[in-house]
């Protein structure tokens, strides 16, 4: 079971508030909801006593179990409640017998460490609030100063991170004294001072025996398909006391898109007696945020069946190895909150079928010169493929049916473009690309060819349009005079193209 820190908490609370909003209300309405930690209060002085600012410490995990010792994570957040700026502010962490905080920053320990959020000041960062801001782990002070007049933190903002190592069972807190916070430009330095208020955090460490298992489990039907392929995922419950639960089936959407969203027998049992109807999300809902979400809310505990409740059909988009995770929120006797291991797909190319587009490309230039042709659909990747010779077949295998465009280049050569239809037979497409100058196509570039330029630049002779662009030898887009002394230079060795 991996464990989330309290920005991931937060995200998650938000999302499942959209799919949810209804369960969360009537669980926090119901009083099912863990309250946090009671608050200190602060009380502050002259104009600013009417205003307050809020501390709130969040710990990654508020429930341990084991003997051994482990590691917590603190997230401290301040926020001026009624959007006056915090232009300083200090406090100094008090953390409960037994409970370690650490001293290092995370460049000194990547393990165990504390880190302020370094955006918040201007230190190297143009953005920065505050010119100083700062932890002493001696003294476990935190101080925060030096901002202009009207500014500073209004919204809940993390200020700092620290890591605390508990050990043995009971009961760790983390509050804090000496809190300050107010309009001067340093915490030694204030005339008024708001009211504020401290919401400390608790960790309660437990036996192992006592650690809640998952009442959820996930089951995929196929471990392995091809895009196109469709398979399920059914979610089921073990025998469990609750008084509410929220399951969330979470994926990747440019991976997956659900189909279809089915009831299963145990969807039935386990909404008899709810307090509202159960929230369920739709496909539509689901392909939108990634998330199947699920939901049940009773006044009290009840004993449920074992069963299988929903079934999800997924249709494979894309290639690749994709996870979906199941998370479970759970109050009551058997209450659980934690992500449950979830399982692995993994999708194919899908089979690609298609027929072949071949031929032959005759030319005039070197026998050891590259041919290129190139295939292009109209909305797609160009395929191509490198041929050499005079006369060089060319073969695309598994065109799907459709529209594309054939080109073919050789250094010299005119380029020779066409529009074919791929359908459900092979395609034989043989092409001749002609020297430049090479305006009648008897092979070779000379007199008559520059006599054929001259007719049709007088209206005496019609060229058609692949003549036209064998005509055009400075691509300029026209056909006249010029084209004709380039192709008398050319057959008396005085020009020689580059193209």
């Amino acid at each position: 079971m991996s464990v989330y820190n309290s920005t991931h908490r937060r995200v998650r609370r938000s999302c499942m508030k959209k799919v949810l909003s209804l369960v969360l209300s009537l669980v926090m309405l119901l009083g099912l909801v863990v309250p946090v930690s009671a608050e200190d209060t602060h009380p502050g002085s002259g104009d600013l006593a009417g205003k307050t600012v809020a501390f709130t410490i969040e710990p990654d995990k508020t429930t341990l179990y084991g003997e051994g010792e482990q590691i917590v994570k603190f997230h401290i957040y301040a926020e001026s409640v009624d959007n006056v700026p915090i232009r300083a502010f200090q406090f100094t962490l008090v953390p409960s017998a037994n409970l370690t905080l650490a001293d290092k920053t995370m460049a000194e320990d990547g393990t165990f460490y504390y880190a302020c959020q370094s955006g918040l000041s201007t230190n190297g960062n143009s953005d920065g609030m505050y010119s100083q801001i700062a932890y002493t782990p001696s003294s476990r002070y935190f101080g925060a100063a030096g901002t202009d007049e009207g500014k500073g933190i209004t919204t809940e903002t993390e200020i700092m991170t620290i890591m605390g190592k508990v050990k043995g069972e009971g009961s760790y807190t983390l509050s804090m004294s000496g809190v300050v916070a107010g309009n001067g430009d340093a915490p030694n330095n204030i005339a008024e001072k708001f009211t504020c208020t401290v919401a400390g955090a608790t960790v309660t460490v437990k036996p192992e025996n006592e650690r809640p298992q998952p009442n959820l489990s996930l089951a995929l039907s196929a471990s392995k398909v091809k895009v196109g392929d469709t398979f399920t995922a059914t979610l089921s419950n073990k025998g469990m006391t609750v008084s509410s639960f929220i399951a969330q089936l979470e994926f990747d959407k440019e991976m997956l898109a659900v189909t279809k969203i089915e009831q299963l027998g145990g969807f039935a049992k386990l909404a008899a007696g709810a307090t509202i109807d159960p929230v369920l999300s739709t496909p539509d809902e689901a392909n939108d945020r990634s998330l199947v979400g699920v939901g049940f809310v009773r006044g009290s505990d009840k004993t449920h069946e074992e069963g299988k409740f929903l079934q999800v059909t997924f249709q494979a988009k894309a290639a690749g190895s994709t996870a979906i995770s199941l998370y479970e929120d759970s109050a009551g006797a058997d209450g659980y909150t934690g992500d449950i291991s979830g399982g692995t797909v993994m999708v194919e190319a899908a089979a690609v079928t298609g027929v072949t587009v071949s031929g032959t490309v005759k030319s005039y230039g070197g026998e050891t010169e590259n041919v290129t042709v190139t295939l292009t659909p109209e909305n797609g990747t160009p395929m191509t493929t490198v041929v050499t010779g005079n006369s060089a077949a060319y073969k695309f295998e598994n065109v799907p049916a459709g529209t594309y465009t054939l080109k073919v280049m050789k250094k010299g050569h005119a380029p020779w473009t066409e529009s074919i239809t791929v359908g459900s037979t092979a395609v034989a497409k043989d092409v001749t690309v002609y020297l430049w100058g090479d305006v009648n196509r008897d092979g070779k570039v000379n007199g008559t060819d520059a006599l054929w330029i001259r007719q049709s630049s007088a209206g005496g002779r019609t060229l058609d349009a692949y003549q036209k662009v064998l005509a055009d030898l400075n691509r300029d887009g026209k056909v006249n005079g010029t084209d004709a002394l380039w192709i008398r230079q050319i057959s008396a060795g005085s020009r020689t193209l580059t193209y």
